[in-house]
């Protein structure tokens, strides 16, 4: 029984604590406010271009985060905020040169929750021993999004995080997913109603130091990309706001929702490479 809950304490069953986690932290939490999971950005860019990307990396320019800030920023929130789960997210998180570095700083800011690096696993037997070895000992699994050109070499990557002592958990809905996708024109007016339904808004982010409710907000590239100003949601700065404050931020509507068909149409398209057209995240082509 003790060797049992010392492997669920380290992560072995890393759903079953997730869940419980989830449902309890905001009992045993109860005067720090909670928020389920926190994605911090690492990249913009990814080495796969994704027709569709939810987080619009084929429109990006290329970006590192700032590992100095990062610090910083975590330390910030762990003051603020308790989350039971981290992810690592680009782009593709593992194209930052210093990947091993942000991992450690997440393990020692946040030393009980799940931490977890999503990434397309295309690098994964190209990257240095060093970075094997901090997730080994931060107990970090690797999220590996199946997509079609790497499914061939899954085998290959699973046998290498095996060897390696690191767990890894399949992301296989990938090849067809639900479009995230906006609509300027013909808008939702019943911005509630949106929100409500959507199953983006626990998956917040953390991106230059601001906090987002949801991948909307990389529409900024979308407007940049074709020099357009259509509305984002907006980022929070968590330096200025208590968490209580974020907490409440991030559990309420942003007027930016009535543009998101995602919720109400739930399209799915099948994967294929973007050709950064318009219509891969807006309607209004």
């Amino acid at each position: 029984m003790k060797y049992f809950f010392n492997r669920l304490y380290h992560g072995d069953f890393w759903y079953v604590r997730s869940g419980l986690r989830r449902k309890f932290s905001p009992i045993v939490n109860f005067w720090r406010p909670s928020l389920d999971i926190l994605d911090i950005h690492v990249t913009d860019h990814c080495n796969l271009n994704c027709k569709g990307c939810s987080v619009l990396s084929p429109l990006a320019k290329e970006w590192f985060c700032d590992v100095a800030q990062i610090e910083k920023d975590l330390s910030e929130l762990s003051k603020k905020i308790q989350f039971c789960q981290f992810e690592l997210i680009g782009g593709e998180p593992l194209l930052h040169p210093e990947i091993g570095r942000l991992v450690q700083i997440a393990r020692e800011v946040y030393p009980r929750e799940i931490i977890t690096i999503v990434t397309n696993g295309s690098l994964l037997p190209k990257i240095s021993d060093d970075f094997w070895e901090v997730c080994r000992e931060n107990r970090v699994f690797i999220a590996l999004s199946v997509y079609p050109p790497f499914r061939k070499h899954l085998g290959e990557y699973l046998e290498l995080a095996e060897s390696k002592g690191v767990r890894v958990q399949l992301v296989e809905n990938v090849a067809q997913w639900k479009k995230i996708r906006s609509s300027f024109e013909r808008c939702e007016r019943n911005v509630s109603a949106v929100f409500r339904s959507c199953g983006q808004r626990s998956c917040h982010k953390l991106w230059n130091s601001k906090l987002y409710l949801c991948p909307m907000c990389f529409f900024q590239h979308y407007n940049r990309y074709f020099n357009e100003s259509h509305p984002t949601i907006k980022g929070y700065d968590i330096y200025k706001y208590s968490g209580k404050e974020l907490v409440e931020f991030m559990k309420r509507p942003d007027p930016a929702c009535r543009y998101c068909t995602w919720v109400m149409k739930k399209e799915t398209t099948q994967w294929g490479y973007s050709k950064r057209e318009k219509s891969e995240w807006c309607e209004d082509v």
